[in-house]
């Protein structure tokens, strides 16, 4: 019989004892005292050393989990019926030579805004001829030298209906390139929406370019410029979109693309976090757009910049709280603000503009014939003069497709997959969690007993677990 003294019932040795010979973890009964030294040893190091893998693993497993990546996963749907995306359209002359009615120091000054100016010299101020140019600029200026809705637009066609007002699908909206038009945009009173494909019952419009009225302008081509965009965003003229001939007949179908991104603490693009737009804590912090978009931002922003070094604002800038710069002003400050902050990433960084972690994108491919047929020239020009085109924007289907980024790695993954590593390196589990966390709570009693109850505890041997023979 082992006659070696036994541990007290209530010591904590005794519950640590107990909870080794009984565990259900794997290999921890087996570093019992009842074996010998050797054996004991070999089994505390592999149970040690699986435990050290397992506790690795675990730590990888949360450094992947932290670093919270992402799946793009991307769905192809339709529906019945889809928004149509906001067309904005400028002439390519910015202003309307008849209603701007140039003298010789304005038509010099468009002279040395459009690519002519490269092969300018520089405007010399100081000349008294320019001394009207040292005007400030009225503030409804740009929309009485621009070419207007009716200056433009001979007819258009939304769905079904034939409108010879096109004021009542397009609006004027102020861009840098000038008093552009849009339809479905910003300020339009309703969204539309189609469920129609095909050239036939989409939006369709008539232009007179009417390029005797044109001024110097920083492109030197005829035509429209013609941007699409989502309902929400500001439209950038200046960087993106497509420019149409006149004497053609242009046919735009359009494909739309949703991309949908997660909020921080997930990366959207690179090592950079989108703006949760849709969350009900959001707040739009825009001054001139009552939707948030990233374009909207960043010209406000520009507008700003511009505004602290010239104290004036362009033309055709957004807010009508401050005065307008003269021509001369806007040519030797505004001017070369606007395209510092363009070309300066810093710049743009500073503003604290964020993408949206939803948008909205539109691809086309365009098509061109040409317009009039020799059959209806005649007519054409009797009725509507030259330089005369025709542009049909419509969804080719009702089709779209969706991409998504989602979680990689869930909360569900993550308990999955500890169980799995528990179980592999030391085929444990949440019950032989509870084992242990058990041992530790009785063992926390044991000892506050002790601390506090010290008399109350008589010891009691224990007899051994299995006779020695």
């Amino acid at each position: 019989m082992d006659t070696a003294p036994q541990p007290e019932v209530n010591s904590i040795r005794a519950l640590w004892i107990h909870y080794r010979d009984s565990s259900t973890l794997h290999g921890l009964s087996h570093i019992s005292g009842r074996r010998t030294c050797t054996r004991g040893v070999i089994w505390f190091m592999l149970v040690m050393a699986m435990g050290i893998s397992l506790t690795v693993t675990l730590y990888d497993l949360k450094e992947q989990y932290f670093s919270y990546p992402t799946l793009t996963m991307l769905n192809i749907k339709m529906s019945h019926e889809l928004e149509f995306p906001a067309v904005t359209l400028c002439n390519i002359s910015p202003y309307k030579m008849s209603k701007l009615n140039p003298d010789e120091a304005m038509l010099d000054y468009l002279k040395r805004e459009s690519n002519m100016g490269s092969f300018m010299p520089p405007m010399n101020f100081s000349d008294s001829k320019y001394k009207l140019l040292f005007k400030n600029v009225e503030e409804d200026w740009l929309f009485n030298v621009s070419f207007s809705i009716k200056d433009l637009f001979i007819a258009c066609k939304w769905k079904e209906t034939l409108y010879f007002d096109c004021t009542k699908l397009f609006i004027p909206y102020k861009t840098e390139w000038g008093l552009c038009f849009s339809f479905n945009g910003l300020d339009s009173p309703e969204i539309h929406k189609i469920g129609y494909v095909g050239s036939i019952l989409g939006l369709s419009f008539f232009i007179h370019v009417n390029q005797s009225d044109y001024v110097y302008a920083r492109n030197m081509g005829a035509g429209l410029k013609i941007v699409l965009h989502a309902h929400n965003e500001e439209p950038n003229v200046m960087d993106s979109g497509y420019l149409v001939p006149p004497g053609t007949t242009t046919y735009i179908p359009i494909e739309r693309k949703e991309y949908k991104f997660l909020p921080s603490p997930f990366k959207a693009f690179g090592k950079e976090y989108c703006l949760d737009t849709e969350s009900a804590g959001f707040q739009n912090h825009l001054k001139h757009h009552r939707l948030y978009s990233y374009s909207g931002c960043l010209r406000e922003c520009k507008e700003r910049f511009a505004f602290q070094k010239c104290q004036c604002r362009n033309h055709h800038d957004l807010s009508d709280a401050e005065p307008i710069c003269s021509i001369e002003r806007d040519y030797n400050c505004h001017k070369p603000a606007r395209e510092e902050f363009n070309g300066n990433v810093t710049l743009q960084a500073a503003c604290g503009c964020s993408i949206p972690c939803s948008l909205t994108e539109y691809t086309t491919r365009i098509s061109h014939a040409t317009f009039p047929a020799n059959l209806y020239e005649d007519w054409i020009k009797e009725n509507f003069g030259e330089n005369i085109m025709e542009v049909r924007l419509y969804y080719e289907s009702l089709v779209y497709k969706t991409f998504e980024k989602v979680q990689k790695i869930t909360f569900i993954d993550i308990l999955a997959s500890i169980g799995g590593q528990m179980g592999i390196f030391l085929g444990a589990s949440v019950l032989t969690l509870s084992e242990l966390m058990e041992v530790m709570v009785m063992s926390i009693v044991v000892l506050l007993q002790k601390m506090f109850r010290p008399t109350s505890l008589a010891p009691m041997p224990v007899s051994p677990a299995k006779n020695n023979q």
